[in-house]
């Protein structure tokens, strides 16, 4: 298999897809952060990743069925409340393909198109997610209970169709005090970095990347006026020398 730094295209673009499909179509989860905030910086340098708690999701609908509250005795909607205050979640977007949906991946969760985007190859994390579903009604809860078997199927993978453009995946963490997952060594595929990243910004993230993943590959994103559409220019030889 011909190495993927070494086919690139003559003015150096390599879309990420194209390379990934010469990597046997390595599912990858990608997980937006930003350069400003410091405990991304201290996760990233750790090989961790926060699992945040339901509750504290932005969107105001997401694991808040009220139509299933409303008809619930007391008792059931303390115990739905009760477990949803236990629900840990770690949260990903879809795949990077420089589109208008990419640009606002950007703007909303990298930092304006400051930050930068994992890549993380970790068929473990990728077995416990699942895509949510974009629904034009709010989903029918009222004979649920926390004890269901498709309790957390039915309140934890369902949002509004105006989050569609997140293309979000995600892995659920039931009664569960879990604040970290741990990235195993060389799981980071690669870094994208935003198109108005700082170069001093990109060189730190990409060093801490690179201690534990060697092998990480780096992508610089760059505005295509013509098409209001983004390009990833594989930066891989640049960044690994610079880590030399």
């Amino acid at each position: 298999m011909p190495n993927p730094i070494h086919t690139l295209l003559p003015d150096g673009t390599q879309d990420i897809q194209r390379l990934l499909a010469i990597e046997n179509n390595t599912e990858l989860l990608y997980k937006f952060r930003s350069c400003q905030n410091p405990l991304h910086q201290k996760s990233l340098a750790d090989g961790k990743i926060w699992i945040g708690e339901a509750t504290a999701l932005n969107d105001p609908f997401d694991s808040k069925p009220k139509e299933f509250l409303s008809r619930s005795t007391a008792e059931e909607a303390n115990s739905y409340r009760d477990a949803v205050r236990s629900l840990r979640v770690l949260c990903f977007c879809g795949p990077l393909k420089g589109d208008g949906d990419d640009i606002l991946r950007w703007s909303h969760y990298g930092d304006g198109h400051q930050g930068y985007c994992l890549m993380i190859n970790d068929a473990n994390l990728v077995a416990k997610t699942r895509s949510v579903s974009y629904e034009p009604h709010y989903p029918n809860l009222a004979e649920l209970t926390p004890t269901s078997p498709n309790f957390w199927d039915k309140v934890g993978f369902f949002k509004a169709p105006a989050w569609r453009y997140e293309d979000e995946r995600r892995a659920l963490f039931p009664n569960s005090t879990a604040t970290e997952y741990t990235i195993p060594p060389g799981a980071i595929w690669g870094v994208a970095f935003g198109c108005w990243s700082l170069h001093v910004n990109r060189i730190e993230v990409a060093r801490h990347a690179h201690a534990n993943n060697p092998k990480c590959y780096y992508f610089d994103a760059e505005i295509v006026t013509a098409s209001y559409s983004l390009n990833y220019r594989n930066a891989t030889v640049v960044y690994r020398q610079l880590m030399q």
